[in-house]
């Protein structure tokens, strides 16, 4: 069902869209616990006039993460961990640029919703967890666009998230002879720091 989605989304804006971007980043938009995943995005915008654009993004995150701990008593067990992410952002949002005298560089700012679908694997000596994100969010992004040629711009921007209706739904499992126990537990992702998002990309003109 997801792959439907995406590709009725891909093919909808590429019929009716005015420019097309491309842009890799860091961060989660939605946020599954502390890690975030690199991200490579497809932008589709729909220009109304010179100030205001309506901005469509499909994406993929993934992540793979290694933490190996050495205690310094031998009495404690050394710990690595595993972590592994995959995941699909869909986003649409409002732009609003300024234009700047004498300038090829336009700030922005604007407004966006999206819906944020994650998986997240990780894998300790204690323990194995499987993480999921499902749901939607509303964000705020700023960024600033800069002219190359009247066909192509560079852009870099932040999306920081406003409210979250994301639920992450955690399952662990402990790897214990004696406490070999299963816990699922779920809770709405809370809006911080680490869903500060950022990407540089391009711009095309159509």
């Amino acid at each position: 069902m997801k792959k439907i989605i995406v590709s009725l989304f891909v093919i909808t804006c590429v019929s009716f869209s005015q420019k097309f971007g491309v842009s890799m980043g860091t961060g989660t938009y939605a946020g599954i616990d502390n890690y975030s995943p690199k991200h490579l995005i497809g932008h589709y915008y729909l220009s109304f006039n010179e100030k205001f654009t309506l901005g469509f993004s499909v994406g993929f995150g993934s992540a793979q993460f290694k933490e190996e701990i050495d205690y310094a008593d031998p009495a404690d067990n050394d710990e690595s961990t595993e972590v592994s992410i995959t995941g699909i952002p869909l986003e649409a949002e409002l732009l609003y640029f300024q234009s700047i005298p004498n300038s090829s560089i336009k700030p922005y700012i604007g407004l966006g919703l999206g819906f944020y679908s994650y998986k997240r694997n990780e894998e300790n000596d204690n323990f194995d967890s499987e993480a999921s994100t499902f749901g939607v969010g509303q964000y705020v992004t700023f960024g600033l666009d800069m002219n190359i040629s009247e066909k192509l711009s560079m852009f870099v921007q932040f999306r920081k998230l406003g409210f979250s209706m994301v639920k992450i739904t955690n399952d662990i499992k402990r790897n214990n002879p004696i406490n070999d126990e299963e816990i699922t537990y779920d809770y709405l992702a809370q809006p911080g720091i680490d869903d500060l998002g950022i990407s540089a990309g391009v711009k095309f003109d159509f």
